[in-house]
C-alpha cells in the first residue's frame, strides 16, 4: 500500500526543484501535448480535470495548444494548485480541487482528463480508471503518461525498492476493461547520465520520487551502493565515467466508448 502521505510530503518538499530536475518527464509532457494536437482534433474544451498537475509543466504545455474554458487542477498538495492557479490562463477558470484523487468525487459532464506522470503512484488504478470513465462525457477523453516496468530499474534491483511498474499490456487491458477505445498508445525506454551514483540519488531526491520505500541508508550500505552501480556502466574503463538511470514512459490518449 502506498503512503499517500509521505508521497505527498516529498513532492512538496521537491517542488522548488523538480523543474530543473525532472528533465525526462518535462519531454514526456512536450510529446504528450504533441500527440494530442496528431491524434485529437477537438482544441477547444469545456470541462478539463488535470490529475497531478504539480508544477504545471503539463498544463502549460496543454494551454499552448487547447483553449480550455474550465480547468480542474488536481495534486495532493495545495501549493501545486496555487502555482497553477497564479499563472495568467487568459479566458481559462481555474478551479484547485485538492486531495487523494482516488478519494476524491470526481467532476462531472468532463470533456477530457489528463495526467502526465502520476498514475504510477495510484493504489488501485482500475477503480480510479473507471471513476474517470464515469466521469466523462460520450466519446470523452483521457490523455495520461505513466511508467512501465523498466523505469528506475537500477535502483530497484540495488535496493529492492521501488514501484510496481505495470506492462503496457495490462494497462492496456484495465483501459479496455474500464469502457475506453485506444487512440494512441505507445513506450519507450530512455536513460540520463550522471558523473556519480551520488547525483542520481539527489536527482531522485530532487523530484520527489524518494517516496517509494524504506530504505535506510548507512555509511557502510551508501558505499556498498556507489560501488555496485558501477555494474550499470556502459564504458566503465572512459576517463569520463556516465552512470546510467533508466526511465520507461508510457503515453496513452484513449475516448471514452
Amino acid at each position: 500500500m502506498l503512503d499517500k502521505a509521505k508521497i505527498k510530503k516529498r513532492f512538496a518538499k521537491a517542488s522548488s526543484t523538480y523543474e530543473q530536475q525532472a528533465l525526462i518527464q518535462k519531454q514526456v509532457c512536450v510529446e504528450l501535448a504533441q500527440s494530442m494536437q496528431q491524434f485529437i482534433a477537438q482544441k477547444h474544451w469545456n470541462k478539463v480535470l488535470e490529475i497531478g498537475c504539480g508544477t504545471g509543466s503539463f498544463t502549460r504545455e496543454v494551454l499552448k495548444l487547447n483553449q480550455v474554458d474550465v480547468l480542474y487542477l488536481n495534486d495532493l498538495y495545495a501549493e501545486s494548485a496555487e502555482f497553477n492557479y497564479a499563472m495568467s490562463l487568459e479566458n481559462t477558470q481555474v478551479q484547485p480541487w485538492i486531495g487523494d484523487i482516488e478519494q476524491l468525487e470526481i467532476p462531472q459532464n468532463l470533456d477530457l482528463v489528463m495526467s502526465s506522470s502520476v498514475f504510477q503512484w495510484m493504489t488501485d488504478l482500475p477503480a480510479l480508471l473507471k471513476k474517470i470513465n464515469s466521469s466523462l462525457k460520450p466519446k470523452g477523453f483521457l490523455v495520461f503518461s505513466s511508467f512501465g516496468p523498466e523505469n528506475l530499474r537500477e535502483i530497484k534491483q540495488l535496493t529492492g525498492c521501488g514501484l510496481d511498474y505495470l506492462e503496457i499490456h495490462i494497462l492496456q487491458r484495465y483501459l479496455l476493461e474500464q469502457g475506453f477505445e485506444i487512440v494512441m498508445m505507445k513506450n519507450e525506454v530512455q536513460q540520463m547520465h550522471f558523473d556519480h551514483p551520488r547525483d542520481v540519488l539527489q536527482h531522485l531526491k530532487e523530484t520527489g520520487v524518494t517516496a517509494t520505500g524504506q530504505h535506510r541508508w548507512t555509511k557502510s550500505s551508501l558505499q556498498q551502493f556507489y560501488l555496485d552501480y558501477a555494474q550499470f556502466m556502459a564504458c566503465p574503463h572512459s576517463d569520463q565515467p556516465a552512470y546510467p538511470l533508466t526511465y520507461h514512459p508510457i503515453l496513452c490518449i484513449v475516448r471514452k466508448k
